[in-house]
């Protein structure tokens, strides 16, 4: 996962997991794969959240009926954003289901 401007608000990032690039700029995250554009969806304070991570990384998970990418602070128990794929609606904030 790339990280500039990891400073301040206003973070870019871009990284590729499973089979999907991830490109946040601001609070929009994107997620692209062979076909296009999968999901494109405003997460406020993700920007914020990414700057401040002590160890920013991306996850993957597949569920029976979605998949969902986490982005994450491995730095603080797993803190952080799960965007669902599928449904934005169910994307939420909380902790990525990774072993530390």
């Amino acid at each position: 996962m790339k990280k500039t401007q990891q400073d301040k608000p206003g973070t870019i990032i871009s990284g590729h997991i499973h089979r999907y690039d991830v490109f946040v700029a601001s609070d929009v995250v994107t997620v692209i794969d062979e076909e296009g554009v999968v999901t494109k969806q405003q997460v406020k304070g993700l920007s914020a959240f990414i700057a401040g991570a002590k160890d920013f990384r991306l996850g993957w998970g597949q569920f029976p009926d979605f998949e969902v990418i986490y982005l994450y602070d491995k730095g603080d128990h797993n803190a952080g954003y799960g965007l669902n794929l599928q449904d934005e609606w169910c994307s939420e904030w909380g902790a990525a289901p990774f072993q530390a």
